[in-house]
């Protein structure tokens, strides 16, 4: 599973507050870092509960007072701890990946397509080929690389459809990620993925060449000077 799955999921606030009305603070908490524990496994949890309880960073008497009401919400098989609503999420989530992938693939192909057939036109109509001494047709020496075939495929060159699928996160890891934070400190770092994705759909920008490089980029140069959404910022 790419970035896009592995580093963010939902989280619909009005359902979880009607089911877990009844936990303690302590409880909202161990529950919340097990669902993180759970999607950042993509899988079921540990049932041995020295293992579990360490994915949370928990003592045996912190545990101990949250076990019954957290283990509520899993069921526990053969395979570990399962949360059968996270299941259909993850499962969701990689659909929605794959296709993204597999759009932006069919895009770029069919633009280095059309590229192609488009420049053999060009070759044919300017006359640009010319005959050998044993008949066969090549190209003159004076093409350009582009029109040798040298074509290089790239973000750059998607089309609108692959515009409207792009996102930069299916392009980034662990490390990018943690890249672009340092350049939008206390940002967002989804929310500006969001808005960086929106502007290469509405062609405000063009897809990146480099998006591991191009998007903390961005983020630095977008959020230069402002403050976080929601941030109030008080004259001195």
């Amino acid at each position: 599973m790419g970035s896009a799955t592995k580093y963010w999921y939902p989280h619909h606030i009005e359902k979880y507050r009607r089911k877990t009305g009844h936990l303690t603070i302590a409880e909202h908490g161990a529950y919340r870092l097990l669902m993180d524990a759970y999607w950042d496994r993509r899988g079921p949890l540990p049932i041995d509960e020295t293992r579990l309880r360490k994915l949370i960073g928990a003592d045996k008497e912190e545990w101990d007072s949250v076990r019954d009401a957290v283990l509520a919400f899993f069921k526990k098989t053969d395979e570990g701890w399962r949360h059968d609503k996270i299941d259909e999420q993850i499962a969701e989530a990689e659909e929605k990946h794959k296709a993204k992938v597999a759009a932006l693939a069919k895009a770029r192909a069919a633009k280095q397509g059309n590229g192609q057939d488009s420049e053999q036109s060009t070759a044919h109509d300017t006359g640009t080929g010319r005959k050998t001494g044993k008949g066969t047709s090549t190209q003159s020496q004076s093409q350009s690389p582009k029109q040798s075939g040298n074509i290089k495929s790239n973000l750059s060159s998607a089309t609108p459809r692959a515009r409207e699928g792009f996102d930069v996160l299916i392009f980034l890891n662990g490390d990018d990620l943690e890249d672009a934070k340092r350049q939008a400190p206390r940002w967002d770092i989804y929310h500006l993925a969001k808005l960086y994705n929106d502007a290469v759909a509405s062609e405000k920008l063009e897809p990146p060449r480099v998006p591991r490089r191009a998007f903390p980029a961005w983020c630095k140069k977008f959020t230069k000077g402002k403050p976080p959404p929601g941030v109030e910022v008080f004259d001195a």
